[in-house]
């Protein structure tokens, strides 16, 4: 498992990376929680902070194509509405669930088995243009 130097939050919903340790996950801070990439794709985001209650657990990425076949999938998600979804969707699995630990261990089997429904490639970074010269010159 690799993280960024400087990662020294606590790791919120550590047996999750556990499951995944045989991927070598990498993990960077984003949002204040933690994505969770296998190689080039986002597979998991981790969260626990009270900021956003309504976001604190684990969350799949998806794509929209997938998102509501994996929704079935688990007892505690709930299926969007289609115009909710977006182009780049989580699938939250909310902490304060009753088998939440069960859920989160069955997503990371899921990862493990190669379920193409879980995982995207990072958008592409759009290049900014160079910045033109104000003509000062630099002393």
């Amino acid at each position: 498992m690799k993280a960024p130097l400087g990662v020294k939050k606590k790791m919120p919903y550590a047996f999750a990376l556990e499951e995944l340790d045989a991927l070598s996950p990498t993990i960077k801070p984003m949002f204040g929680g933690f994505a969770v990439y296998a190689g080039e794709k986002m597979i998991l985001f981790l969260y626990d902070q009270e900021k956003w209650p309504d976001f604190r657990g684990v969350s799949l990425a998806t794509t929209p194509e997938s998102y509501r076949s994996l929704a079935r999938e688990f007892s505690s998600t709930h299926e969007a509405e289609p115009q909710k979804i977006g182009e780049r969707p989580w699938l939250l699995i909310p902490a304060g669930a009753a088998d939440f630990e069960e859920q989160v261990l069955k997503a990371c089997e899921m990862i493990l088995n190669g379920d193409p429904r879980i995982g995207r490639a990072p958008e592409e970074k759009k290049l900014k243009p160079p910045k033109k010269e104000t003509g000062r010159k630099k002393i």
